[in-house]
């Protein structure tokens, strides 16, 4: 794609690869990447089938295609049938470009492979495995500083959290997501990452912060074309705006998804267009046109795989039947979504656990069980070597301990005495270091409260905005760990690092520039800590074993 078709729209630049296509031989070496990134066009478009059939035409002729041309169209595959929900043949697709990539020991796109099957394990509700695979990835993401690939699992894991209830942190990972994506200038990635914010907002109570980001996305899926997804935002909006009283606003949504929709040509449904269509009438005192609406919902659901919204829309049909005393209709709707619900059960089995075993490993399991017994059997045997040596050496000293204290007799605790009350430290040289290290802990926690009252956002945010704390995964968790133990003072490290206390506190009074409770006591805390600090170091400026970096 050359640089001047950035400034014509999609479906121009689609019309010129096309043409481009066909004059070029299919064993041309150009062949191919023009085709991955028509594929892409397409598939950016909304238009997956034309996407799909260039890629399975490409697949057709293995013996021309290197391998990292393998495992492009094999994942490429595996999204389109992965958005379209055929998650069986998505990871028949993403399981041969792993195992591809890790014949060939390409830590990037091993980290992208885990990334994707990490999807097709939470569209299961496998929550825990997709977890796992989403910490490999984003560990190998670290290591080759692919801030694209960290920016994916970020999103992901913001996915895992919205759909366990842990809001908050979902948030955060979208978020830094969202940054990495737009300073990477991957707009159409960051749309639908604060797309999926805006959805967390409103699981979270603010239906008006949610409508403010799906509007901001709204104008940013518009002007990339993508008409696909911006359907899908029209749709959501309207869902919010329905769902807090605003029913003409999410009737003028709903039209708007309609007339987008229409621009892509094709016969594809949405079957959560007719879903809130009849919560609209619903609203409306319109039970009858309610139910044909949840209906229509119902009988694309299982074709187009919508099976997000089958609960609410299940339930929307039984309770809708109840009020208009059709109870035979209730107890089937509420039968339908328990067999449902047992269906997805057998689906989430359907993917043998022994694959994800050697996704993992890549390794046969008799060489990797040898390999346990002979560590296991190493770490023993070093151990009682260790064990052996210390005994004898303490042994050694406790006999020659013995013979001093035969040969000197009581003139040894007359000269000890003196000594040892010597060097008992006082009161007066304890009470400063113990001091300075509560005054960190309130530094820190007077800079997190007036963050949180200047930003409306947490700790998280406050660690990976500042760069001054590290942010890492701990446990399928966004933690900045370093950070947390400076809020307490049993868990304050022994030689706390001060200058970063002092550096957060700065950052805080330096960004917040709102008026905030806190900034007057904040402000003279830290004053007054930095000036415990140089006195400290006029004092111990004798000492060789002072460390600037840390207080003692």
């Amino acid at each position: 794609m050359t640089s001047e078709n950035k400034t014509l729209n999609p479906s121009q630049v689609i019309f010129q690869c096309t043409q481009k296509l066909q004059s070029l031989d299919s064993n041309n070496e150009e062949y191919i990447s023009l085709s991955l990134s028509l594929s892409k066009l397409y598939k950016r478009t909304g238009d997956l089938s034309s996407a799909q059939k260039i890629l399975k035409d490409l697949l057709a002729n293995k013996q021309q295609l290197t391998d990292l041309e393998k495992i492009e169209i094999l994942r490429q595959l595996g999204i389109i049938y992965f958005q379209q929900r055929q998650y069986e043949e998505s990871f028949n697709a993403f399981e041969p470009a792993l195992t591809l990539s890790f014949s060939i020991g390409d830590n990037r796109r091993i980290a992208l492979g885990y990334n994707d099957l990490a999807n097709i394990y939470h569209a299961y509700g496998d929550l825990d495995t997709a977890s796992k695979l989403l910490l490999k990835s984003f560990d190998l993401h670290v290591k080759e500083d692919n801030k694209t690939g960290q920016a994916s699992v970020l999103h992901n894991l913001g996915s895992l959290y919205k759909d366990k209830g842990e809001y908050d942190e979902a948030i955060v990972s979208y978020r830094n997501a969202y940054t990495i994506y737009s300073n990477q200038n991957k707009q159409l990635r960051a749309a639908q990452t604060l797309s999926s914010l805006a959805e967390t907002f409103n699981l979270n109570g603010d239906a008006d912060k949610a409508i403010e980001l799906l509007e901001q996305t709204a104008t940013s899926l518009y002007k990339l074309n993508s008409f696909r997804f911006l359907t899908d935002i029209y749709i959501l909006l309207a869902e919010i705006s329905v769902k807090n009283n605003l029913i003409s606003q999410s009737q003028q949504w709903l039209a708007q998804a309609k007339q987008t929709q229409n621009l892509l040509q094709t016969s594809e449904e949405k079957p959560k267009y007719w879903f809130v269509q009849g919560l609209i009438w619903q609203a409306q005192q319109q039970p009858i046109k309610a139910i044909q609406a949840f209906e229509k919902a119902y009988e694309q659901i299982d074709r187009y795989k919508e099976y997000k919204f089958q609960k609410e829309l299940y339930t929307a049909m039984a309770q809708l039947s109840e009020q208009v005393e059709d109870f035979q209709a209730s107890s089937h709707y509420w039968r339908v979504y328990a067999d449902t619900l047992n269906s997805q059960l057998s689906l989430k089995d359907a993917i043998n656990s022994k694959h994800i075993r050697g996704t993992f490993t890549f390794e046969p399991e008799s060489s990797s069980s040898n390999l346990s017994i002979w560590m296991a059997f190493s770490s023993g045997l070093m151990l009682l070597f260790i064990m052996l040596f210390y005994y004898l050496k303490n042994r050694n000293q406790a006999a020659s301990r013995t013979q001093i204290n035969t040969l000197a007799g009581n003139n040894t605790t007359e000269k000890t005495t003196p000594s040892s009350k010597a060097e008992t430290p006082s009161n007066n040289t304890e009470a400063p270091s113990e001091n300075l290290r509560q005054d960190l802990v309130e530094l820190m926690h007077l800079s997190l409260q007036m963050w949180e009252e200047s930003t409306q956002s947490g700790k998280l945010e406050l660690a990976q905005q500042s760069k001054i704390w590290s942010v890492g995964i701990d446990d399928g968790r966004l933690r900045a760990r370093a950070m947390e133990r400076y809020f307490g003072i049993h868990t304050l490290p022994q030689r706390p690092r001060w200058r970063s206390v002092v550096r957060t506190c700065n950052f805080v009074l330096q960004r917040c520039n709102t008026t905030s409770l806190y900034r007057e006591e904040l402000e003279t805390k830290l004053k007054r800590f930095q000036d415990n600090m140089k006195r400290k170091a006029i004092i111990n400026s004798q000492s060789n074993n002072l460390d600037e970096e840390v207080c003692r």
